[in-house]
Formats: structure tokens, sequence, C-alpha cells
């Protein structure tokens, strides 16, 4: 939290004082906040599984070695691993979880896609690598999210925390990400209360 009041603070010119920007609206920042939250949370309040931000090569079959510096660093957010069972969570925050077009919600694509080539890429790995779960994970800027779905081995859950509730709520509605989920399990829109902008 320190580094992040002193990053926030700006000099003013004129007069040599100092102003606080509005970091609520650095994506990036709070993003950054976001992640070390969930990771020492998860580091902290259970002990079933080991947690850890994990760094891999993408699953390739060629051998240049050039070409494989070319691509960029696979390092997850948080992992977390237990005997039987492993946990991705890519963690982001976005003024608006969901996205819309033309009408139609759906969850942001590009963030999808980057949890799923983690889940592909640690398949080679194999043992509890080969089936692990996915979980991209918001805080609640407006609207609550949680649903689940599978994907060739996969399952994946897309949902939100509320950061303004207080830490007893937080700390459950955490630690209810560690069990099994119900895949299919969704809020319906009306339960979003989320009528898309026109």
């Amino acid at each position: 939290m320190c580094e992040l009041c002193f990053y926030a603070l700006l000099a003013e010119e004129s007069s040599g004082e100092y102003r606080f920007k509005d970091f609520v609206r650095d994506e990036d920042r709070m993003r950054k906040v976001f992640q070390d939250f969930v990771y020492n949370f998860f580091d902290i309040e259970q002990h079933e599984f080991k947690v850890a931000s994990e760094r891999f090569d993408w699953d390739t079959d060629f051998a240049e070695a050039n070409a494989r510096r070319l691509l960029p660093d696979m390092i997850t957010d948080v992992c977390l691993s237990s005997a039987s069972r492993k946990i991705v969570i890519e963690c982001k925050f976005s003024q608006e979880t969901l996205q819309e077009n033309r009408g139609k919600l759906s969850a942001r694509s590009g963030h999808l896609y980057q949890l799923y080539s983690y889940l592909k890429n640690l398949e080679r790995r194999g043992g509890i690598n080969k089936h692990c779960d996915g979980l991209l994970l918001y805080p609640t800027t407006a609207h609550s999210v949680d649903f689940t779905f599978t994907t060739q081995g996969h399952a994946v859950r897309v949902a939100t925390v509320d950061l303004a509730k207080s830490w007893p709520e937080i700390r459950y509605r955490m630690l209810g990400f560690l069990e099994p989920w119900q895949v299919g399990a969704t809020l319906g829109l009306e339960e979003l209360d989320w009528v898309p902008q026109s």
C-alpha cells in the first residue's frame, strides 16, 4: 500500500506541493494490487494448496532457439496446487467485467484466451496439470458475475469478488473458490441487474 501511495503522488510544478493521482483509474496498477491480494490471501488463509506464480514454456514442436526466444513468457498470476488438483488464477481489473457487442454480453475474449492458453500449454507437464482448472477473477466494480463451463478437459470459472463487503464475507467468498465447482452454474443476466448500454 505504501508503494501504491508513493507512485500516486504527483509533484505540482508551480508550488512544489504534491497532489494525489486517482490511481483507481490506472488499470495496470490496480490489477497488480488485486493480484498481490489474491496471492497473499491464499498463501495466508488456507493450507490445502501450495501457492505460486509459475513460469513455463510454450508447448511447441520447433527447436529453433532464436524463434523460441521471440515468444513472450508465460507467467501465471497465481497457481494453487494440491496432490489432486491445480487451479490457475488469472487476476484482472476492469471497469466492466463483461463486454458488450451488438447488444450481447460476454466474457472478455482476450482475458479468456490468455487463461485458456495457460491451461493448454500446462497440459504437457501431465499429472494435475493435464486437467487443471482455470479461474478468471475480477474485483466487483459495478456488477457481479459467476459462471462455470468446461472446455477440452478443463473447468473454467469467471467470477467476481466484492472487496467492499465485510472481511468475513470476502474470506468466505475467496475460500469458496477452492471447493469443487458446479459446472454450468451461472447467474442469469436478470440476477446481474445489468442492461447493456445502447
